[in-house]
């Protein structure tokens, strides 16, 4: 049996109904199929197990293994696919710099920015807003 359920899509303004199976919680899209939210495919959050077997060159803050932007390469290593591994490297670099801008310290703010000037400079032309 399949339940309607009003959702408010944060990159939305308006409200689009989906429908979800009882008892599980999970979305499914039109004749069954699997809901893989607005991106598509991995999002940027690494579940606790990738997170691990991420290196630590591969955090903006090494020392505290925070704020994520790995390489393409980093990525792969740990299972993405190359496609998967190029969208959620760019999404990765842009998360942490929407995350540190908020609620980062200035040392922080200017390792996640060298960071991602490094790895992703494209991103770090058009998303830094710190300087």
């Amino acid at each position: 049996m399949v339940i309607r359920h009003h959702v408010r899509e944060h990159r939305r303004e308006s409200y689009h109904v989906h429908d979800y199976e009882r008892g599980h919680g999970r979305r499914v899209g039109a004749f069954g199929s699997k809901y893989e939210g607005l991106r598509g495919g991995h999002s940027t959050r690494l579940t606790y197990r990738e997170r691990q077997m991420l290196p630590d060159r591969a955090f903006a803050c090494p020392s505290e293994r925070s704020y994520p932007v790995p390489t393409v390469k980093e990525l792969e290593d740990i299972g993405y696919s190359k496609k998967q591994a190029e969208r959620s490297g760019i999404r990765h670099a842009v998360d942490a710099l929407a995350r540190v801008s908020h609620n980062g310290t200035p040392r922080q703010k200017q390792e996640v920015c060298d960071a991602v000037r490094n790895r992703y400079p494209e991103v770090h032309a058009t998303k830094c807003r710190m300087h």
